[in-house]
C-alpha cells in the first residue's frame, strides 16, 4: 500500500513529516509512469539520525542517536515510523538538531527536493514588507481577514504584524536598498542623465519624480527613481532646483550628470537654468552644458498639435456631437447604418468619440469621421432632428488639417512604442517635423499658414535647445553617422547649411576630447608640459589666456593628430545596414574594444532620454495623479513605496541569502502533469 501525495508547483512544507508506509523500501517520489528499472535510488535522510542494529536473534532496529529509543529497522519495514520520531524526539530538541522537513520545488530540475528547512520569522516579514511595495498593495492588507487566514494556513508559525509595524518594515526596507543602490551608482562608470515628471494629488501638494537614466556596465538601458519628493505650492523654480540639487548631493552623482529632461514649464526653465550655472562653475558638465537641457519632446508636440486643432475647433465640435448623436439611441444607430448602407460605407468602423486629454483620440475620430462623411450627408437628409453636420467646406478643411496633423501622429507613434526611447531615435522625425512646418507657412491656404505660425513658434524652442544634442546622438548611430546630419541641414538651411553642419561636427570632436582628456590624452599633455595652465586656470584679466588655450588646442592636435582618432576611424566606416532589428546598445557593446573612449561618450549621449512621462502618455495633455489610497500617506511613507516598487527587483536563487542545505536532500522525481499523483517511497 502506498500514501499518494500531488505534486503541485508551490512548495510544500510539512512541520512533522509523516509519509511513507511500513512496507515501502525508498524514500523516492516517482510518478506512476517510471519504470523500476529507472528508479533512482537514494538513502534516506532519516538515517542521519538513527543507526541500524541488529541484535544477537538476528532482528535488525533502529535505534535513535539522540534518545536511544529502538524501532523496527528492517530493510522492508520502511521508515515512516522513524520520520514520525523526529519532530517528537525530546533529545534531538534539546540539541537543537530538529528542524522541520520542507518539500522544495527545483524549477530548473524539475525535481522536489525534501530538506531540513528552519522558519525565520525576521525574514518572512520583510519579505511580506518587499511584496506590498513591490506589488503596491495597501499596508493595511495585514489586517484584513481573510489575508490573515490564508497566511496562517501557509505557516501558522508567522505572526502577522500590524499596519504600523509593516509601515515600520517598508522604511527599513527602503533604507536598505537605498543604500545599496547609492553603492551601485558609486561603482558605475558612466554619466547619468535626469528626467523631471510632475504629478498632482487632491491635496494642495506636488510631487516631483526625479529619475535617473543610465547605460549600466552591461550596456543595458536603465532607469531608477531616485526622488518622489512633495512640493507645497508655489512650485517656483528656485524651490525646484534647491530640491533636485540637494538630492543629487545625498546620491553623490552631481559629478556624474550629462543630462536633464523637462517640460517647458517655466518654472522648469528656472531651474535648469540654475542648475547648469552651478554645475558648469565646477566644470561637471559635458560641453560646457550645451547638451544639458533637453525639452520632453512628448510635451513640446502635445503644445504643437493643440494649436493645429485650434484652427478646426467647430469643425471637431460638430463631428464629436455627431458622435454622440448616432449612438444616442438604438434607432439613431439604425439610422445611421442605413445611410452607411445608401452610400455603401458599411463596411466601415464607427466615428469615434474622442477623449479631451487624448489628442491621438480627436486625430482618430477626426480620420474615422473624414471616411464617413458620406453617411453623415445621407442621414441629414433623412433625419430631420440631425443639426451637426459640417458643411463640404468644413470637410475639406478637416481632410487638409488631418494630413497636417498626421506627421506628429506618426513621429510620437515612432517614440511611444519604445520602452526607453532615446535621443537618437528621433532626429529624422524632428527633422521632417521642421521641414513640414516651413512648407505649410507656404501653403495656399490662409488657415494652415495661420497653423504653421503659431505651431512653429512652439516647436522652434525645441528645436533651438535640443537640435545640437539630437544630432550628437544620431551621428553615434552607425546607420547614419554624419551623413544624415548633412542630407537633412541641406534640406532645412540650404546655403547656410554647412555652418549648422561644422557646429555638429566642432562640438562632437570637443566632446570626444574630453572623453580622451578625462581618461589619457590630458594627463599626457599636462605630464608633457606643467608650465602651461590648463583652460580651467585661465584669468580672463590675462590677455595670454588666448594663447595659452591655442596652445593646449595645438598641442591636442600635435599628440593626437600623429594618428587617426578613434571618432575619426568611426566616421569614416562605412554606414551599417538599416535594419528593423538592429540594436544599437549591442552594436556599441561589441564594438567597445575597438572603440573604448568613443564608446565611453556614446553610451553617456544614448542614455539622455527624451521622454518626461511614460510611453503610453506619450498623447495625454493631462498630468500625472497620485491615487486616493496615497495622498492618505505621509509624504515620506509615499516615498518609500514608489522608490521601493522601482527599486525592487524579482529575487533569482543565486542572490537570495538561503541558509545552507543539506548537500544530499531526499529528492523526487515529478512530471510535467501537476495532477499526476505520486507515490512517496524510503531508499535504503
Amino acid at each position: 500500500m502506498h500514501y499518494l501525495l500531488p505534486i503541485s508547483p508551490f512548495s510544500l512544507r510539512m512541520n512533522e513529516p509523516s509519509f511513507g508506509s511500513p512496507n515501502d523500501d525508498e524514500n523516492i517520489i516517482e510518478t506512476s509512469t517510471t519504470s523500476t528499472s529507472s528508479r533512482r535510488r537514494t538513502r534516506s535522510k532519516v538515517w542521519e539520525h538513527f543507526k541500524k542494529v541488529k541484535l544477537d536473534s538476528g532482528e535488525e532496529k533502529a535505534v535513535c542517536k539522540y534518545c536511544k529509543k529502538q524501532y523496527t529497522g528492517g530493510t522492508t519495514k520502511g521508515t515512516s515510523h522513524l520520520l514520525g520520531h523526529i519532530p517528537r524526539c525530546p533529545k534531538m530538541k534539546e540539541n537543537g538538531t530538529n528542524e522541520p522537513m520542507t518539500l522544495r520545488l527545483e524549477g530548473a530540475t524539475s525535481m522536489l527536493c525534501l530538506e531540513n528547512s528552519k522558519f525565520d520569522q525576521d525574514r518572512s516579514q520583510m519579505d511580506l514588507a518587499r511584496m506590498i511595495m513591490k506589488h503596491g498593495y495597501p499596508l493595511d492588507m495585514v489586517e484584513h481577514e481573510f489575508f490573515q487566514i490564508f497566511v496562517n494556513n501557509l505557516q501558522p508559525s508567522f505572526r502577522l504584524v500590524s499596519k504600523n509595524t509593516i509601515r515600520n518594515d517598508v522604511m527599513k526596507v527602503f533604507s536598505e536598498e537605498r543604500d545599496r543602490l547609492y553603492k551601485y551608482f558609486d561603482r558605475l562608470s558612466c554619466r547619468i542623465s535626469l528626467n523631471i515628471d510632475m504629478w498632482t494629488s487632491d491635496q494642495n501638494l506636488g510631487y516631483y519624480c526625479l529619475t535617473a537614466h543610465f547605460i549600466d556596465d552591461g550596456w543595458g538601458l536603465k532607469k531608477k527613481i531616485i526622488a518622489f519628493t512633495a512640493v507645497e505650492c508655489p512650485h517656483d523654480g528656485n524651490t525646484l532646483y534647491k530640491i533636485v540639487m540637494e538630492r543629487l548631493l545625498s546620491w553623490n552623482l552631481d559629478k556624474k550628470i550629462c543630462s536633464i529632461t523637462v517640460t517647458n514649464a517655466s518654472n522648469n526653465d528656472i531651474m535648469v537654468r540654475e542648475l547648469r550655472n552651478k554645475l558648469c562653475s565646477q566644470s561637471l558638465l559635458p560641453l560646457d552644458g550645451e547638451v544639458f537641457h533637453v525639452r520632453c519632446i512628448a510635451h513640446t508636440l502635445n503644445l504643437t498639435v493643440q494649436d493645429g486643432l485650434h484652427e478646426i475647433s467647430s469643425l471637431l465640435y460638430k463631428i464629436r456631437e455627431s458622435a454622440k448623436y448616432v449612438r444616442l439611441t438604438q434607432q439613431k444607430k439604425q439610422n445611421f447604418d442605413n445611410a452607411k448602407s445608401q452610400v455603401k460605407l458599411q463596411h466601415k468602423k464607427e466615428v469615434v468619440v474622442d477623449c479631451s486629454t487624448q489628442w491621438n483620440s480627436t486625430y482618430d475620430m477626426l480620420e474615422s469621421a473624414l471616411e464617413l462623411r458620406e453617411a453623415f450627408f445621407q442621414l441629414a437628409e433623412t433625419d430631420h432632428d440631425y443639426k451637426y453636420c459640417p458643411s463640404n467646406e468644413e470637410w475639406e478643411m478637416g481632410k487638409v488639417i488631418r494630413d497636417c496633423l498626421k506627421v506628429f501622429y506618426i513621429c510620437t507613434k515612432n517614440f511611444s512604442s519604445i520602452n526607453f526611447p532615446t535621443a537618437s531615435i528621433l532626429f529624422s522625425d524632428i527633422c521632417t517635423i521642421k521641414l513640414r512646418l516651413h512648407m505649410w507657412q507656404n501653403s495656399e491656404y490662409q488657415y494652415v499658414r495661420s497653423m504653421a505660425y503659431k505651431m512653429k513658434q512652439k516647436f522652434d524652442k525645441y528645436w533651438d535647445e535640443c537640435c545640437l544634442v539630437l544630432a550628437i546622438a544620431v551621428v553615434l548611430d552607425p546607420r547614419f553617422k554624419m551623413e544624415v546630419v548633412t542630407y537633412y541641414y541641406n534640406l532645412i538651411y540650404g546655403e547656410n547649411a554647412e555652418r549648422h553642419i561644422m557646429r555638429v561636427r566642432l562640438a562632437l570632436n570637443d566632446l570626444y576630447l574630453e572623453y580622451v582628456g578625462n581618461d589619457v590624452g590630458k594627463k599626457s599633455l599636462e605630464d608633457s608640459s606643467s608650465a602651461f595652465p590648463s583652460q580651467r586656470d585661465h584669468d580672463p584679466d590675462d590677455f595670454l589666456s588666448g594663447f595659452d588655450k591655442w596652445l593646449v588646442q595645438e598641442r591636442s592636435n600635435y599628440c593626437f593628430g600623429s594618428r587617426k582618432s578613434e571618432l575619426d576611424l568611426y566616421l569614416e566606416e562605412r554606414l551599417f545596414p538599416r535594419d528593423e532589428d538592429f540594436d544599437i546598445l549591442r552594436f556599441w557593446q561589441v564594438d567597445c574594444p575597438k572603440f573604448p573612449k568613443l564608446s565611453r561618450l556614446a553610451r553617456d549621449i544614448l542614455a539622455i532620454p527624451i521622454l518626461t512621462v511614460t510611453s503610453e502618455a506619450t498623447f495625454s495633455t493631462k498630468s500625472r495623479i497620485v491615487d486616493q489610497y496615497h495622498t492618505s500617506l505621509l509624504p515620506e511613507i509615499v516615498e518609500a513605496l514608489v522608490c521601493g516598487k522601482d527599486w525592487l527587483e524579482a529575487p533569482t536563487k543565486r542572490n537570495l541569502d538561503f541558509e545552507a542545505i543539506d548537500a544530499s536532500p531526499i529528492c523526487v522525481a515529478f512530471t510535467a502533469d501537476t495532477s499526476q499523483t505520486c507515490s512517496v517511497r524510503e531508499a535504503t
